[in-house]
Protein backbone atom coordinates (compact mmCIF):
# COMPACT_ATOMS: atom_id res chain seq x y z
CA UNK A 1 0.00 0.00 0.00
CA UNK A 2 1.42 3.02 -1.07
CA UNK A 3 -0.03 6.60 0.33
CA UNK A 4 1.11 9.67 -1.32
CA UNK A 5 0.44 13.26 0.46
CA UNK A 6 0.85 16.59 -1.14
CA UNK A 7 0.74 19.73 0.79
CA UNK A 8 0.59 23.32 -0.83
CA UNK A 9 3.21 24.82 1.89
CA UNK A 10 6.61 26.22 0.72
CA UNK A 11 8.67 23.24 1.27
CA UNK A 12 11.21 25.66 2.40
CA UNK A 13 9.48 26.97 5.19
CA UNK A 14 7.67 24.25 6.53
CA UNK A 15 10.19 21.20 5.48
CA UNK A 16 10.76 20.26 9.13
CA UNK A 17 6.56 20.97 10.14
CA UNK A 18 5.80 18.29 7.58
CA UNK A 19 8.30 15.88 8.26
CA UNK A 20 6.97 15.91 11.81
CA UNK A 21 3.98 15.42 10.97
CA UNK A 22 4.59 12.39 8.44
CA UNK A 23 5.78 10.57 11.95
CA UNK A 24 3.39 11.70 13.95
CA UNK A 25 0.42 10.17 11.50
CA UNK A 26 2.12 7.29 10.52
CA UNK A 27 4.64 6.36 13.10
CA UNK A 28 3.26 3.99 16.35
CA UNK A 29 4.39 3.86 19.61
CA UNK A 30 7.09 1.12 20.73
CA UNK A 31 7.51 0.48 16.50
CA UNK A 32 10.19 0.94 14.27
CA UNK A 33 10.49 3.52 11.89
CA UNK A 34 12.03 3.96 8.54
CA UNK A 35 12.25 7.65 7.10
CA UNK A 36 14.10 7.84 3.82
CA UNK A 37 14.36 10.54 1.15
CA UNK A 38 13.00 9.07 -2.38
CA UNK A 39 16.52 8.69 -4.11
CA UNK A 40 17.66 6.15 -0.99
CA UNK A 41 17.37 2.65 -0.77
CA UNK A 42 18.13 1.31 2.68
CA UNK A 43 20.96 -2.01 3.40
CA UNK A 44 22.43 -3.64 6.05
CA UNK A 45 25.50 -6.21 6.77
CA UNK A 46 24.43 -10.22 5.98
CA UNK A 47 20.56 -8.25 4.74
CA UNK A 48 21.32 -11.84 2.49
CA UNK A 49 20.44 -14.24 5.46
CA UNK A 50 18.84 -11.18 7.97
CA UNK A 51 15.51 -10.55 6.92
CA UNK A 52 14.26 -7.30 8.16
CA UNK A 53 11.64 -8.30 10.88
CA UNK A 54 14.72 -10.33 11.99
CA UNK A 55 17.23 -7.37 11.50
CA UNK A 56 14.18 -5.20 14.25
CA UNK A 57 14.87 -8.44 17.04
CA UNK A 58 17.93 -8.37 17.07
CA UNK A 59 18.34 -4.66 17.71
CA UNK A 60 15.21 -4.92 20.07
CA UNK A 61 16.90 -7.79 22.30
CA UNK A 62 20.05 -5.50 22.12
CA UNK A 63 18.02 -2.91 23.52
CA UNK A 64 19.32 -0.71 20.76
CA UNK A 65 16.59 1.81 19.07
CA UNK A 66 18.29 3.88 16.50
CA UNK A 67 20.61 2.65 13.46
CA UNK A 68 23.46 4.73 11.93
CA UNK A 69 23.49 4.65 7.87
CA UNK A 70 25.63 6.45 5.62
CA UNK A 71 25.02 7.93 2.41
CA UNK A 72 26.72 5.85 -0.58
CA UNK A 73 26.57 7.67 -3.95
CA UNK A 74 25.85 5.65 -6.45
CA UNK A 75 26.45 6.37 -10.48
CA UNK A 76 27.37 5.15 -13.79
CA UNK A 77 30.30 5.37 -16.03
CA UNK A 78 28.70 7.66 -18.38
CA UNK A 79 28.90 11.39 -18.94
CA UNK A 80 25.79 13.19 -17.13
CA UNK A 81 24.33 14.58 -20.62
CA UNK A 82 24.38 10.33 -21.79
CA UNK A 83 22.46 9.61 -18.94
CA UNK A 84 18.81 8.17 -19.61
CA UNK A 85 16.19 7.54 -17.08
CA UNK A 86 12.88 5.76 -16.48
CA UNK A 87 10.01 4.90 -13.59
CA UNK A 88 10.86 1.37 -13.80
CA UNK A 89 14.59 1.20 -13.97
CA UNK A 90 16.47 -0.88 -12.19
CA UNK A 91 18.82 1.57 -10.27
CA UNK A 92 21.15 -0.93 -8.81
CA UNK A 93 21.80 -2.37 -11.99
CA UNK A 94 22.30 0.74 -13.82
CA UNK A 95 24.52 2.82 -10.90
CA UNK A 96 26.97 0.31 -9.93
CA UNK A 97 29.46 2.58 -9.28
CA UNK A 98 30.58 4.37 -6.05
CA UNK A 99 33.40 6.29 -4.08
CA UNK A 100 34.76 6.33 -0.68
CA UNK A 101 38.39 7.72 -1.37
CA UNK A 102 37.48 10.90 0.01
CA UNK A 103 35.46 10.01 2.82
CA UNK A 104 36.05 12.54 5.97
CA UNK A 105 35.72 10.38 9.18
CA UNK A 106 35.44 12.57 12.35
CA UNK A 107 34.32 11.51 15.77
CA UNK A 108 30.57 11.23 16.41
CA UNK A 109 29.59 14.55 17.66
CA UNK A 110 26.00 14.10 19.03
CA UNK A 111 26.74 13.53 22.57
CA UNK A 112 23.02 13.05 23.39
CA UNK A 113 23.02 9.69 21.71
CA UNK A 114 24.76 6.56 23.43
CA UNK A 115 27.41 4.76 21.04
CA UNK A 116 28.09 1.22 21.94
CA UNK A 117 31.98 1.87 20.40
CA UNK A 118 34.00 4.80 19.15
CA UNK A 119 34.92 2.79 16.18
CA UNK A 120 31.22 4.18 14.69
CA UNK A 121 32.23 7.43 13.15
CA UNK A 122 30.79 10.57 11.60
CA UNK A 123 30.85 10.83 7.55
CA UNK A 124 31.20 13.46 5.42
CA UNK A 125 32.56 14.07 1.72
CA UNK A 126 32.67 11.36 -0.64
CA UNK A 127 32.17 11.97 -4.73
CA UNK A 128 30.64 14.65 -4.28
CA UNK A 129 33.47 16.65 -1.83
CA UNK A 130 35.70 15.45 -4.86
CA UNK A 131 34.17 16.82 -8.08
CA UNK A 132 32.30 20.03 -6.22
CA UNK A 133 33.92 21.34 -3.39
CA UNK A 134 37.80 19.93 -2.84
CA UNK A 135 38.25 22.00 0.06
CA UNK A 136 34.80 21.55 1.74
CA UNK A 137 34.50 19.65 4.79
CA UNK A 138 30.76 19.18 4.02
CA UNK A 139 28.41 17.00 2.74
CA UNK A 140 27.22 15.13 5.13
CA UNK A 141 26.75 11.27 4.44
CA UNK A 142 25.59 10.48 7.94
CA UNK A 143 22.06 9.68 8.97
CA UNK A 144 19.77 8.09 11.47
CA UNK A 145 17.03 6.51 9.54
CA UNK A 146 16.09 3.44 11.33
CA UNK A 147 14.67 4.26 14.54
CA UNK A 148 12.52 2.88 17.78
CA UNK A 149 9.73 5.28 18.81
CA UNK A 150 10.19 4.51 22.41
CA UNK A 151 9.22 7.13 24.15
CA UNK A 152 12.17 8.71 24.75
CA UNK A 153 13.65 8.90 21.05
CA UNK A 154 13.58 12.31 19.44
CA UNK A 155 13.08 12.19 15.49
CA UNK A 156 14.33 14.35 13.18
CA UNK A 157 15.70 16.51 15.88
CA UNK A 158 17.65 19.39 14.53
CA UNK A 159 17.71 18.72 10.79
CA UNK A 160 16.36 15.34 9.39
CA UNK A 161 19.92 13.30 9.05
CA UNK A 162 19.72 12.87 13.49
CA UNK A 163 17.91 11.59 16.18
CA UNK A 164 18.26 12.68 20.22
CA UNK A 165 18.15 9.98 23.20
CA UNK A 166 19.31 6.69 21.04
CA UNK A 167 21.19 3.78 22.31
CA UNK A 168 22.48 3.30 18.77
CA UNK A 169 22.86 -0.20 16.80
CA UNK A 170 26.49 -1.72 17.19
CA UNK A 171 26.30 -2.47 13.14
CA UNK A 172 25.83 0.42 11.09
CA UNK A 173 23.93 0.73 7.53
CA UNK A 174 24.29 2.07 4.39
CA UNK A 175 21.80 3.96 2.25
CA UNK A 176 22.34 4.10 -1.57
CA UNK A 177 22.15 7.35 -2.96
CA UNK A 178 20.71 7.84 -6.40
CA UNK A 179 21.40 11.52 -7.24
CA UNK A 180 22.71 11.42 -10.04
CA UNK A 181 20.06 10.16 -12.50
CA UNK A 182 19.39 12.09 -16.16
CA UNK A 183 17.05 14.76 -14.39
CA UNK A 184 19.72 15.88 -11.86
CA UNK A 185 20.71 18.98 -14.18
CA UNK A 186 17.33 20.20 -13.88
CA UNK A 187 16.57 18.98 -10.43
CA UNK A 188 19.85 21.35 -9.70
CA UNK A 189 18.48 24.17 -11.27
CA UNK A 190 14.93 24.00 -9.79
CA UNK A 191 16.39 23.60 -5.90
CA UNK A 192 18.45 26.78 -6.55
CA UNK A 193 15.28 28.75 -7.27
CA UNK A 194 13.15 27.36 -4.74
CA UNK A 195 16.49 27.47 -1.68
CA UNK A 196 14.67 24.78 -0.13
CA UNK A 197 17.31 23.26 0.85
CA UNK A 198 20.20 23.34 3.51
CA UNK A 199 21.58 26.71 3.98
CA UNK A 200 19.58 28.19 0.60
CA UNK A 201 20.68 25.24 -1.46
CA UNK A 202 24.17 25.97 -1.16
CA UNK A 203 25.60 22.91 -2.22
CA UNK A 204 23.22 22.33 -4.99
CA UNK A 205 24.57 26.08 -5.95
CA UNK A 206 28.14 24.29 -6.37
CA UNK A 207 27.04 21.41 -8.09
CA UNK A 208 25.43 23.84 -11.10
CA UNK A 209 28.50 26.00 -11.32
CA UNK A 210 30.69 22.96 -12.19
CA UNK A 211 27.73 21.43 -14.52
CA UNK A 212 28.18 24.55 -16.50
CA UNK A 213 31.64 24.75 -17.17
CA UNK A 214 31.29 20.20 -18.03
CA UNK A 215 27.63 19.50 -18.39
CA UNK A 216 29.30 16.21 -20.17
CA UNK A 217 31.00 15.48 -16.42
CA UNK A 218 31.43 11.87 -16.01
CA UNK A 219 30.96 10.61 -12.08
CA UNK A 220 32.94 7.95 -12.23
CA UNK A 221 36.57 8.67 -11.73
CA UNK A 222 39.74 6.46 -11.01
CA UNK A 223 39.03 5.80 -7.56
CA UNK A 224 35.71 4.34 -8.03
CA UNK A 225 34.61 0.62 -7.69
CA UNK A 226 32.08 -1.16 -8.91
CA UNK A 227 29.36 -2.42 -6.19
CA UNK A 228 29.31 -6.15 -6.32
CA UNK A 229 28.06 -7.28 -2.81
CA UNK A 230 27.24 -6.02 0.86
CA UNK A 231 30.65 -7.82 2.01
CA UNK A 232 33.16 -5.18 0.25
CA UNK A 233 31.45 -2.62 2.26
CA UNK A 234 32.86 -4.61 5.42
CA UNK A 235 36.02 -5.14 3.92
CA UNK A 236 37.01 -1.77 2.57
CA UNK A 237 35.75 -0.10 6.36
CA UNK A 238 32.49 1.94 5.02
CA UNK A 239 30.61 -0.03 7.45
CA UNK A 240 30.67 -1.23 10.75
CA UNK A 241 29.62 -4.28 12.41
CA UNK A 242 30.18 -6.22 16.15
CA UNK A 243 31.69 -9.56 16.69
CA UNK A 244 28.50 -10.19 17.92
CA UNK A 245 26.10 -8.70 15.13
CA UNK A 246 28.50 -11.29 13.01
CA UNK A 247 28.37 -13.99 14.73
CA UNK A 248 24.26 -13.57 15.15
CA UNK A 249 23.66 -13.14 11.48
CA UNK A 250 26.06 -15.97 10.45
CA UNK A 251 23.88 -18.19 12.55
CA UNK A 252 20.62 -17.41 10.74
CA UNK A 253 19.16 -19.41 7.92
CA UNK A 254 18.15 -17.46 4.62
CA UNK A 255 15.00 -17.48 4.14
Amino acid sequence: HVTILRSQLPFKRYKMALRHYLIRRFGQANRWLLYVDIDELLDYPHSDRVTLPRFLGYLRAGGYTAVIAYMLDMFSDKPLTAVTSHIDDDLKALYRFYDISDIVRMDYYFPHNQLPTDEIKAYFGGIRRILFDPQATRFVLTKHPLFLLDGRVKPLFVDEHFVRDARVADVTAVLFHYKFLADFAERTVRAIQEENYHTHSDDYKKYHRILQQSPDLIIKQPTSHQFVEMGELIDNGFLYMSAAYHRWATQQTPD
